[in-house]
């Protein structure tokens, strides 16, 4: 008998022979096999997906990092003149809150937001004293370059000479 045998004595009843053994090893050996390729696989798998996950659009985010500048909005004639690009430059708190939607109001425009799907929002953009009223689905998606969410419907460049909306 080889010393492979005694190693796997616990895993061998007492009536197993040497050509049983080495059956039986083979056995262990396979299961062994898979068990490691099974850990492997999982450990890239969660590591690659975590990597390419993006990362979940949160109302937090439509309000304090959604880059309005590439949307269509009645925000565009500001766009062109002030300095800031998100909605909590331009808006107080939200009036409203719930779980996947917000209203913005100042008085005078107002938005609702809502997240109605995996990084797509709607936004209802109104004017009380005017006609405008618009409602739009945007793709979105997050940035790295410049660390904020954006779609890709438009782009408002920001001039040279802005002003910051807080010193009109």
């Amino acid at each position: 008998m080889n010393s492979t045998f005694y190693l796997l004595r616990p895993f061998i009843s007492l009536s197993v022979l040497p050509n049983e053994a080495l059956k039986t090893k083979n056995i262990f050996l396979d299961c062994a096999n898979v068990v490691v390729r099974s850990v492997i696989v999982s450990l890239c798998l969660g590591y690659f997906s975590s990597i390419a996950q993006a990362k979940d659009l949160t109302l937090d985010d439509l309000y304090n990092n959604f880059n309005i500048r590439p949307i269509y909005s009645s925000f565009g004639p500001r766009l062109k003149y002030y300095c800031e690009n998100y909605l909590s430059d331009y808006f107080p708190e939200p009036v409203m809150i719930s779980e996947s939607e917000m209203i913005l109001d100042d008085g005078d425009d107002v938005w609702q937001v809502e997240i109605i799907g995996s990084n797509t929002i709607s936004i209802t953009n109104d004017i009380r004293t005017g006609t405008y009223l618009s409602v739009e689905e945007y793709a979105v998606y997050f940035d790295e370059t410049g660390g904020d969410w954006k779609s890709d419907e438009t782009y408002i460049d920001q001039s040279s000479d802005c002003i910051k909306y807080s010193d009109r």
